[in-house]
């Protein structure tokens, strides 16, 4: 065609230049080392160059606009949006290239292909332990249990309700944990891109697949990986709300802060003390440099009023007595947080020296510049840290540390360490090295996702079968008894054993039962109702343990039962079994898969 009028190359010229604008981003990102912002590049250009010294050609830090509106423009393409300012605003016009789908989702897709192989494989292995059978009689009684509890997992029961439907063995019942697990791990890919770009999202996301703690907790029928998925989507949420102006359309800066909102109320409904996110958030709202600060924190606050309704709500009907089992606040409780969010021994040394490093690195440098830039990097340092310090402040008035209550802050860990590594290796090859020198060290804790928390309520259920008789009864705390109940099926010789407290009939797994034994005196109380016969006793941790062994040296007790020595099991789980006053009933010759005599009930001098 011939341009034969000024009008008609005004036309093409101004198409072409609006052309340029759409493409120029997307190129530059595609030749970026770091694909996107400066979280993963150094805040000067090559590490070790001198600020004024004059750009790098090709790798000078970008403008604000141009280091946080690559990755968003990903995203907002990603949605069937062009961002504003590319000169084409509205609706996509049609499906992105192969190429391109192919560029996004390959990368995640082996990321969780990677989590799937760490886990699935091992998703049965695990015997159920007590919390997870509190899964299984949760949903049994829904309502009830919502109702008695706090509304403790509320959301993570409903989840879960239709697999136990189907089955109640523990390869279905933990699946929904793997997935949820899988689709944080795409999450967090995302967040790394919009912080740092491609390298930053897949050393971040895959330093989270390869962890022990995803694993750990994607093979466990609890509500943990939930309440990961939706503080991570928080996250996400926020960092892209509270993009400058021009870095977002008015429409998706709007879409993140719903997200924003739907996942912070959502949260405690997986686990109350997720809420503590929201506090760390709001810290890091409280510091936005420049104008923002005020509209930002009204726009976060707007879930305010319905987090503390849902707290209100929970605590009435009875979270505050939730993990009463927790100890008081000690270094135990310290050694575990660094074993779940950094690793154990050398490995988590290793890992904690990088996260530390990088921290201090981005809070210098938001101190130093107080520019929106170095404020987003800062945020996974509230991430990391505000929840963990704000359970340690809690549990000194009442213990709330517990390690898997940190665990939704794993992810910020590894875009600390993933953003580090970018900004000073910078070549791919140099992030590619050290990246195979870590995985390894990730790799080595993953013997802990199958020796962790272990109970033997299957090995302690069996050893009763073995050795019980017709009139056998059974006693424990109410709190103990869905553990049993979920593996007392698998013996029908127990049908021979009664219930005597709690009185529910066993075999029906259950999250609420009647309590009669509140403190020792009823304990007695239910022991001395009927002597005639044999009494099994189940206690667990050592406190129940130390608990027994007052039983034994107890005169009263003595008088009406002799005290067979008792049988331990993994998980300071511990059997015992009462007898009529000289009945002369042996011990028992079966075999029990035992542990040894824990040392805290040996005599002094054994």
């Amino acid at each position: 065609m011939v341009l034969r009028s000024p009008e008609q190359r005004a036309v093409v010229a101004k198409a072409a230049a609006q052309a340029l604008e759409v493409i120029e981003p997307v190129y530059a990102n595609l030749r970026a080392e770091p694909e996107a912002g400066n979280f993963g590049r150094p805040p000067h250009g090559r590490l070790g160059r001198p600020r004024g010294s004059g750009p790098v050609p090709g790798e000078g830090r970008a403008p604000l606009g141009a280091s946080m509106s690559t990755a968003a423009t990903l995203d907002e393409e990603a949605d069937g949006v062009v961002p504003t300012g590319t000169g084409a605003p509205g609706p996509a016009t049609g499906p992105p290239p192969a190429a391109d789908l192919v560029r996004t989702w390959l990368p995640v897709g082996a990321l969780v292909a990677v989590a799937a192989a760490l886990s699935l494989p091992r998703i049965g292995e695990r015997t159920l332990w007590l919390d997870e059978a509190y899964t299984v009689g949760a949903t049994s009684e829904l309502v009830e249990t919502w109702r008695h509890t706090g509304v403790t997992q509320a959301l993570y029961y409903a989840l879960v309700w239709p697999v136990t439907q189907l089955s109640t063995d523990p390869t279905w019942i933990r699946l929904p944990s793997a997935l949820l697990g899988f689709a944080a791990v795409v999450v967090v890919f995302r967040l790394g891109r919009r912080l740092g770009g491609e390298l930053v999202a897949v050393l971040a996301g895959g330093g989270l697949a390869l962890s022990w703690g995803l694993a750990r907790y994607s093979v466990e029928a609890r509500s943990y990986t939930l309440a990961l998925l939706l503080v991570s989507i928080s996250w996400l949420a926020l960092i892209a709300a509270v993009q400058p102006e021009g870095d977002e359309t008015d429409r998706a800066r709007r879409r993140w802060w719903v997200t924003f909102h739907v996942a912070t109320a959502l949260a405690p409904l997986a686990h109350g003390l997720a809420t503590l996110n929201f506090v760390a958030q709001l810290g890091a709202l409280a510091v936005v440099p420049g104008g923002r600060r005020a509209a930002l924190l009204r726009r976060a606050l707007v879930v305010a009023p319905v987090v503390a309704l849902e707290m209100a709500a929970m605590f009435q009907l009875g979270a505050a007595d939730v993990g009463s089992w927790v100890p008081p606040l000690g270094m135990w409780q310290v050694r575990t947080f660094k074993q779940l969010l950094l690793g154990f021994g050398f490995n988590g040394l290793v890992i904690g020296a990088l996260a530390v490093v990088a921290a201090v690195e981005v809070v210098r440098r938001y101190v130093r510049e107080r520019s929106h830039d170095a404020w987003v990097q800062v945020l996974p340092v509230f991430w990391a840290l505000g929840p963990v310090l704000l359970i340690v402040a809690l549990s000194l008035v009442r213990p709330y540390a517990a390690s898997r209550y940190v665990f939704p802050s794993l992810p910020a860990v590894y875009l600390l360490v993933a953003g580090l590594l970018v900004r000073h290796l910078v070549a791919t090859w140099r992030v590619a090295l050290a990246a195979l020198v870590l995985a390894p060290l990730l790799v080595i804790d993953q013997r802990h996702v199958t020796t962790d928390g272990i109970e033997g309520w299957s090995e302690l259920t069996a050893c009763i079968a073995a050795n019980s008789l017709p009139g056998d009864r059974l006693v424990t705390a109410p709190t103990h008894r869905s553990a049993l109940d979920y593996y007392w099926p698998d013996h029908p010789e127990l049908s021979q054993v009664e219930a005597l407290a709690p009185p529910e009939p066993l075999g029906e797994v259950r999250r609420l039962y009647e309590r009669r034994t509140r403190n020792y005196d009823e304990l007695l109380g239910v022991f001395f109702e009927d002597t005639s016969g044999s009494i099994w006793f189940v206690d667990r941790l050592p406190q129940g343990r130390m608990g027994m062994v007052g039983l034994a040296f107890d005169a009263e007790v003595a008088s009406r039962y002799d005290f067979v020595d008792p049988w331990y099991f993994v998980g300071d789980l511990t059997l015992a079994r009462l007898d009529p006053a000289g009945s002369g009933r042996p011990r028992g010759a079966a075999p029990c898969a035992t542990v040894a005599t824990p040392a805290d009930v040996l005599p002094p001098d054994a």
